[in-house]
Formats: C-alpha cells, structure tokens, sequence
C-alpha cells in the first residue's frame, strides 16, 4: 500500500520565491561584465572554472577607531552554520587581529522560513532596534535587492573601489551576478549550490552505468536508467525507485536550457516558453513522472504530498542549501529516502552532452545605507568573505575541483564534475528572475511532476504569467505575485 510523506513548507510560492539567481549587467568598471541578452550560458566547450586561492595573505594592520558592526539572523537551522562560524571570527582574537576593523556581532531571531517577504518584515522590525549597525548577513540576492529597493541597503560600488586589493573578479560570475542591478554591487556572495545528481554507485554498475565515464550520458540514458534501478514486488509496487527529483530543486528551466531553448527574452521583455525546445524538455519530464521510476508529487492546500511504497531511490537530484558548508553527504533529500548515497555530485543529464546547470546564491553580506563607517565595514565584509570560503562546499570566492575533493569528501570525477556546473550556469536576469522561477514552478514544475498536467497547457499558463512579470517595473516584480498564487505568508501557514 502506498504510503504518503508530507513535505511540510513546500507550498506552491515557496519553491520559487527561495531561489534566486539574479543576473544583471553591471557598469562600474572594477565589476565584472556580464553578457546582455536573457538565458545565459558558458559556451559548449568551456574550461572549468581556474583554481582561485580562497583565502589572500593579510597582514595585521592598525585599526580604526569606530568599530564594525554586522547583524546576524539566528534560528534557521539551515543557515546557523555560517551565522555562527562568523560570530566565531569576532570571539577569536587570532583572526581578529588581522580584520581591517574591530568586529561586533547582533544577533536576532529569524524564524524558520525562506519567503523572502517574511524576511524582509523581520529585518525591518529589527533595525530600528539596532541603530548602530553597519551591515547584514542575509540569506540570498533577492533579499538583499529588496532590502536595496526600500533603502535599508546600499551599493558597495564606492567603498569597493577604495578598498586595497579588492576585485569582484576574484568570485565566480554566476555568484557575483544576481547581487547587481543597474550597475550596482548590492553585497558580497558567500557559497554557490549547483543541482547534482547524487548516486548509489554499486546499482549505478548493475545497471550498466559508469560514473566515471559518462561521455554518452543524456536524457535517454538517465530515463533508461531510472527504468534499470526500479524494482518492484510481488504485487506490483515499487519496492526500490530509480530516481527522485525533489519539487522546484530540478527546475523546467534547467531542462528547458539543456536542450538549446530559454525561458525569456529580457531585453524585448517577452516570455520564450512557446517553442519546440521547451516543449521537449517539459515532455520528457511529464514522461518520467507517469512512467512509475520515480514517486509521484501530489501538491495540494498543504504542502507536497510524495506517495510512495519505498523509502528507497538510486538517483536523487539535489540542489538549494543541500550543497553548503562542506557537509553535502546525505543532503536534504537523501536522508527522507534511507539512502547511503555517494558524496559527490553527478553533472545533472545534459540534453546534447553539454552540461547547462542552474545555481543558487546562498549566504549575502550586505552594507546598510545608514552605516557611519562604510569604507571600513565593507573591506570587514570583504575580510568575512575570505574567511567563509574555506568551508564552504562551492564558494562564491574561488572555487577549485581539488578544494572540493578536500572539503565535500567528493571523488575526483565527481568534483570535475561540480566545478562544469558551476562554470557552465546560465542565470535569469536582475529582479525578474524570483518571479519567473516562481512562475514556472507554480505553472509547470509541481503540476508535471505531479502527472497530471498537459505540458502544452503548463507552458502556456507559465508563458502568460512570464509576461505578466515582465510588464511590471524591477522594483514591483521583486513583490509581485502571480494570479492564482498563494502569498508568502499563505504557503508558510500551509507547511508550518
């Protein structure tokens, strides 16, 4: 008999509204450059990302006199570690002795959600509370260009230029990128999480597939694989799934991109859901969702309902905060299936054997527009920067395949293949990029893999909404809400 596992706080919203990928050319001259047009990847055939040293040789130096102040959330499990690891570098006197300022810490509650909008109502309440504060660590861009856009944050574009031997050139441009807007800096990257695909290794070689060779590895391999690894019982029920894909963590789009289409034209301000690329690629996914390799999503008023008759899956695609801070065994989902499976990550299945993966920001140290002491707190962040990318899993500061063997525990093979996906990304542009996951989470991601949705008709109600979006202004695309959506505050309700 099939059982039913509810994954509480997946409402329909709030897959969407927690990524954020946000893309947007950016002008100041000491900032990197990003390509202009919409859907963007590295081209087919380009090098991983160049080994970066995390950490650059400092030098204690005098201090100022005013000291730096940085408010940090607590009570997210998820993102404590990094809290905690930077309230550390205040209390320990070997690190601080070298930060350009004396650092302070503010610590204040944060509850337990990632509706972006909740966040910004929490920071707000607190901040007059706190006068004296100088920056924020927040949990991603979105976040912080809202908080931008109401005027709590502001642009590190001139205490960046003074800062010695700062360059944005030093992150990776898929993790600098969604914190511009309008040639704007609005904060530094901590760590990257890419979509992985994590693997039992021994049912992988049952079912014909070498992991360390995966030169013919595609879409059709993947289902055919799915197919091999799935068993079941006497009575037909699967006893052991081929694979999952957790709701909104394998986005459409990332297939979309996979095989040679995108998802909207920024610059002409249209959605490009209605060509033969997109269509594929959602009827593939609808394809695996019937075909019974993998549990079936059933969402409804609260929440994500898997059914499923097994605790088990070979194949588990991953991504969101899974892969942060050095500790990607298991992940978030891997441990809901009882699964021992392997510590690395493999490149999500490219359509045309190129990989085209979608990344998320994680982790934002942000300057407050108030702050009495901007050069000084900025080159602190600059400094915090520096000293979180070590335990980062893929951080935003450099990132190399050894640095990941070291700290992910991942294998060779698996962390080339990380450091593809990393480099590989294409990004949605500036403030319209939340909104456009979220409609297309809300439109086709949760109803295909839920098995019943027409992809034809999923594209075309995530069409209407993208170009719904796209004739707002930034500033009222970062709230707004697509029709039929449940608010932030309905889904938490929902999942809490």
């Amino acid at each position: 008999m099939a059982r039913r596992m509810l994954l509480r706080g997946v409402g329909w919203g709030a897959l969407g509204a927690s990524a954020s990928a946000l893309l947007a050319a950016c002008g100041d001259p000491d900032l990197p450059e990003p390509p202009a047009l919409a859907d963007r990847a590295a081209s087919p055939g380009s090098q991983p990302v160049t080994p970066v040293v995390a950490v650059r040789e400092r030098t204690a130096q005098p201090q100022p006199a005013a000291p730096v102040t940085i408010g940090i959330p607590t009570g997210n499990p998820l993102f404590d570690p990094v809290a905690l690891r930077i309230a550390g570098l205040a209390a320990d006197s070997a690190p601080a002795a070298e930060a350009p300022a004396e650092l302070r810490i503010v610590q204040f509650e944060q509850a337990l959600t990632f509706g972006s909008q909740e966040i910004v109502t929490a920071v707000e309440a607190m901040l007059p509370n706190h006068p004296h504060l100088d920056a924020l660590l927040l949990l991603s861009p979105r976040i912080a260009l809202t908080l931008a856009e109401r005027g709590h944050v502001a642009p590190v574009n001139g205490p960046a230029a003074s800062a010695p031997g700062f360059s944005a050139d030093s992150f990776l441009p898929s993790a600098i990128g969604p914190l511009t807007a309008d040639g704007n800096l609005f904060g530094l990257p901590l760590w990257m999480s890419v979509n992985m695909l994590r693997y039992t290794p021994g049912h992988f070689a049952d079912a014909g597939v070498n992991p360390d060779d995966l030169r013919d590895w595609d879409w059709e391999l993947y289902r055919e694989t799915a197919r091999r690894l799935t068993r079941v019982d006497a009575a037909g029920q699967p006893e052991r799934w081929g694979a999952f894909a957790p709701p909104g963590l394998m986005p459409s789009h990332q297939w979309i991109w996979q095989n040679g289409g995108s998802v909207a034209n920024l610059d002409a301000r249209k959605a490009s859901l209605d060509t033969t690329a997109a269509l594929e690629a959602v009827e593939f996914l609808h394809d695996l969702a019937n075909e019974e390799v993998s549990p079936r999503l059933e969402p409804g008023s609260e929440g994500v309902t898997i059914s499923t008759s097994s605790d088990s899956a070979d194949m588990v695609v991953e991504g969101a905060p899974v892969a942060m801070l050095g500790a990607p065994v298991g992940g978030l989902f891997g441990g809901l299936f009882g699964n021992e499976l392997s510590a690395g990550g493999l490149l999500a299945p490219p359509r045309q054997r190129q990989a085209a993966s979608d990344s998320t920001v994680f982790g934002v140290l942000s300057l407050l527009s108030d702050s009495d002491n901007p050069d000084a707190a900025f080159q602190t962040l600059d400094w915090i920067a520096d000293r979180i990318a070590p335990v980062a899993s893929v951080p935003a500061r450099g990132a190399s395949a050894a640095q990941l063997q070291l700290q992910g525990g991942y294998s060779a093979a698996d962390a080339s293949a990380v450091m593809q996906a990393v480099d590989s990304t294409r990004a949605l542009h500036g403030p319209y990029a939340p909104g456009i996951r979220t409609a297309l989470t809300h439109h086709v991601d949760l109803p295909i893999a839920s098995g019943q949705a027409d992809p034809a008709d999923a594209l075309a109600a995530a069409h209407r909404a993208i170009d719904e979006l796209l004739r707002q202004t930034p500033a009222e695309a970062l709230t707004h809400r697509h029709s039929g959506e449940p608010s932030e505050s309905e889904s938490s309700q929902r999942g809490s």
